[in-house]
């Protein structure tokens, strides 16, 4: 269907009456929000409301769905407040009366950030001295595990094959 050019997507279906939504995204991979700056944004044509993570901050996180014992899970706002993790990451929301209007709210709205150091490779942010990405949970390593069924480095030796 896609190939013919029969493919339908959700933006294509009829919505009358339904409102658009376009997010504000991170640009940095780690930092403090300092300001959000929404005046503009919220006087532009069609906008029907701007939220930022402070408005949403009574409510609880997005549940992360798989869960282990020992398993460090930070907290994923719907829309980051006080710091972002990385870049794309949803700092405010514009409602507005159409798609274009939306984009071009979300383009007006202003964040201030103070840069933090980020790390993006696995094996580095577990080094020694990386930077702490979610400063609440106090290291990088989210899980450790050793599985293993005995002396492993003996039945490797001794392995006739």
């Amino acid at each position: 269907m896609l190939v013919n050019g029969l493919g339908r997507y959700l933006a294509d279906l009829p919505h009358a009456g339904a409102y658009e939504l376009a997010f504000v995204r991170s640009t940095i991979a780690h930092g403090r929000v300092v300001e959000i700056r929404t005046e503009d944004a919220s006087r532009a044509p069609g906008v029907l409301a701007i939220v930022t993570g402070k408005d949403l901050a009574a409510l609880p996180s997005i549940p992360v769905i798989w869960r282990q014992e020992g398993l460090l899970v930070p907290d994923y706002p719907a829309l980051a407040a006080d710091v972002v993790h990385y870049v794309g990451q949803p700092v405010a929301a514009v409602v507005a009366r159409s798609r274009e209007e939306a984009e071009d709210a979300a383009d007006l709205v202003e964040v201030d950030y103070q840069e933090l150091p980020a790390v993006t490779d696995a094996r580095e942010a577990l080094r020694d001295g990386a930077p702490i990405l979610h400063s609440e949970l106090g290291t990088n390593e989210a899980y450790h595990s050793e599985i293993h069924a005995g002396p492993v480095d003996d039945i490797f030796q001794n392995a006739e094959v």
